[in-house]
């Protein structure tokens, strides 16, 4: 018997790190377990953008231009809430989603209640890929070391994850690898994409598509600069950028730059219960991740892309040879290859049988891999047991 799970998960940004949040609680729970999240208000909780008040702008602007107290700021801000959520729920295993949140780490340990860390990016590295200014980072891996000490096992993403954390010191034994996951009930090729498509104008259009976060991390702008050497080759072209962030401006500047307003589609925000019927009118589906020292990420929006049935094109990076074999089930390019991208591009939207060929197996991969949230709540829960039934075995 597992007991009771306190999932503390503090994201509220509208992304891959909400949907994941949510996606695997919603799996805890129909996997039967007694699991309580706590997170911030609902609204934000369920990754539907709040409106923004005075204060978040100067939150926004510190984290932009001072990260560091930003951090500070961040570090014991949840203590009372995590007191009365100790003390009410009385949890037997404490799920962390690790930020820079160690106020619950400390308190579970005062409360002998064993911690699992859930890790989606080394705090340091994804403050330097997303371009904020970080100058305590000696400090900043102090204090993730210490929160990798305290923790009973760690889950991250990826195995470029486990690997980094290994090279920190951390015991391979200590760390679990749960990729991002999809829900297949959701993200299928045989959704209806009509109410997009009449949207957006693109009947009879061949469409390139992304799907995600508008940040420095993904070559949205290399990909805008290469739309006048692709539609000169595909008349028909249309690019449809789904999501929002912090590029968005300037990213609609580069479009008006290059007079690309009806060749490119930025929507905005678009919550994650419409994202199948937006995949369901691409032709190609694009992952243009920009090259970094350590692709640590487990990319959803590919796993997403492949249970579509969708042809992808993505990096040769990180995990993500391992999810799409190169003329298999996808199309693959060398990080920063940008001639080489617009190749792989042109390949799919020349041919509807490759297109058709790749999404198949696409949407085969995944599902005999199941890289679903319900196999990845399952496997959180196997390794729950275990440490719930070690601290059992200590105790007697």
């Amino acid at each position: 018997m597992i007991g009771k799970i306190l999932y503390i998960n503090y994201e509220t940004t509208p992304s891959g790190a909400t949907v994941h949040r949510d996606r695997l609680y919603e799996s805890l729970k129909a996997l039967g377990a007694e699991v309580t999240l706590l997170s911030k208000p609902w609204k934000e909780a369920r990754g539907i953008p709040a409106q923004r008040s005075g204060f978040d702008a100067v939150k926004r602007w510190l984290y932009l231009k001072h990260t560091d107290w930003a951090f500070a700021l961040m570090l014991g801000r949840n203590l009372l809430r995590e007191v009365w959520a100790f003390l009410r729920i009385r949890p037997r295993i404490v799920l962390l989603n690790f930020t820079i949140y160690l106020s619950s780490i400390p308190l579970a340990r005062l409360f002998g209640i064993p911690v699992i860390l859930q890790i989606h990016a080394p705090p340091a590295l994804h403050s330097q890929y997303a371009g904020v200014p970080v100058r305590w980072k000696n400090f900043w891996q102090v204090v993730e070391q210490w929160a990798l000490g305290l923790a009973d096992g760690i889950v991250v993403v990826s195995r470029a994850l486990r690997d980094y954390y290994i090279t920190r010191g951390v015991p391979e034994a200590k760390l679990i690898v749960v990729p991002n996951g999809v829900d297949l009930s959701r993200f299928r090729p045989d959704i209806d994409p009509a109410r997009v498509v009449s949207r957006y104008k693109l009947h009879g259009m061949r469409v390139l598509g992304y799907v995600g976060i508008l940040d420095r991390w993904v070559e949205l702008d290399r990909l805008i600069d290469l739309v006048p050497r692709l539609s000169a080759a595909e008349k028909n072209l249309r690019v449809l950028i789904v999501g929002d962030g912090p590029l968005r401006e300037e990213l609609q500047a580069t479009v008006s730059r290059h007079c690309l307003e009806e060749r490119v589609i930025l929507t905005g925000f678009v919550p994650h219960e419409e994202i199948p019927e937006h995949l369901a009118a691409v032709d190609v589906a694009i992952a243009p991740y920009r090259q970094v020292e350590l692709f640590y990420a487990s990319s959803m929006k590919i796993v997403e892309y492949m249970a579509m049935g969708l042809a992808v094109v993505a990096p040769r990076m990180g995990e993500i040879p391992e999810l799409i074999s190169d003329g298999q089930s996808g199309l693959l390019y060398s990080p920063g290859a940008y001639d080489e991208m617009a190749a792989r591009i042109l390949a799919l939207l020349a041919s509807p049988s490759l297109r058709a060929n790749l999404g198949r197996r696409a949407a085969e991969t995944i599902a005999v891999r199941r890289w679903t949230w319900e196999a990845n709540a399952k496997e959180i829960l196997s390794n729950i047991r275990a440490l719930a039934e070690r601290q059992e075995e200590r105790c007697r």
